[in-house]
């Protein structure tokens, strides 16, 4: 089943990431807290989609309009798509946005950060999970 259906129609499957980093941020465009952060997510995925991670954005509670204007006004370039019926928020259990999910190498839940991340805290962890070889291979 896919994650989700992209705002540009692919599908994305978690599964077909593993051995892979892979960042869930959970925003919003009526989200203000989402604003502080989208610009060092996009430019964090630019600086380290050449070293095996992958940034997902899931647009929650939103009206696809508002969502692209969002991502066009922030320049949001990673795969991002609608959180249809709030089945992937549901299924992460999250409480609001912003939210993001750092999942390791084997498809594990490292860490969530709960409101707007920092650049140190960031980087500091994509380094750490790039760093740890996936244990299921």
């Amino acid at each position: 089943m896919p994650l989700f259906d992209q705002f540009s129609d692919d599908n994305v499957q978690l599964s077909e990431l593993r051995g892979q980093v892979v960042v869930i941020n959970f925003w919003a465009s009526w989200c203000v807290e989402c604003y502080k952060e989208a610009e060092l997510l996009e430019q964090t995925w630019q600086a380290y989609q050449d070293q095996g991670v992958v940034f997902l954005g899931v647009d929650y509670l939103d009206t696809d309009k508002e969502a692209l204007a969002y991502m066009e006004k922030y320049g949001i370039t990673y795969p991002s798509g609608p959180d249809m019926g709030s089945r992937i928020s549901d299924s992460y259990g999250i409480t609001g946005v912003p939210e993001t999910f750092f999942i390791d190498k084997d498809g594990n839940i490292a860490h969530v950060q709960i409101g707007p991340i920092e650049q140190d805290q960031l980087y500091s962890l994509l380094d750490r999970l790039i760093a740890q070889p996936a244990q299921g291979t």
